[in-house]
């Protein structure tokens, strides 16, 4: 019984392949012409040419009155004197001891599954 399937199967195949053959041709040959690809660049004649820039124009517009802004260091501004890292540690220890133990976070550690 499985001898009498090949024989018509090996035929399909050679069909089939010659047919893929046959229009992997047909659509290689209709793209490329005989005498091999030709390019043509695209024609601008004024692509490249030198030609004059554009007129100045002024920003600011029919103003004669120019301000000039820029960046002032931050010490010109006076401002609170900074605490160092190690002095407001201190100061957030000393006001954190004075809490009554109620007030303060509790951590509660819950295994996970019950």
């Amino acid at each position: 019984m499985k001898e009498r399937h090949v024989m018509p199967f090996i035929i399909l195949l050679v069909v089939l392949l010659f047919l893929g053959c046959t229009f992997a041709h047909a659509q290689y040959s209709s793209i490329s012409p005989l005498n091999g690809p030709s390019y043509q660049p695209p024609s601008n004649p004024r692509h490249a040419d030198q030609h004059d820039l554009a007129p100045m124009q002024n920003l600011l517009g029919n103003n004669s009155i120019s301000e000039g802004h820029g960046e002032r260091p931050l010490w010109e501004f006076g401002g609170t004197p900074e605490v160092s890292l190690g002095d407001f540690a201190k100061k957030y220890r000393a006001e954190h001891a004075k809490l009554a133990p109620e007030d303060r976070a509790q951590i509660r550690w819950n295994k996970q599954g019950q």
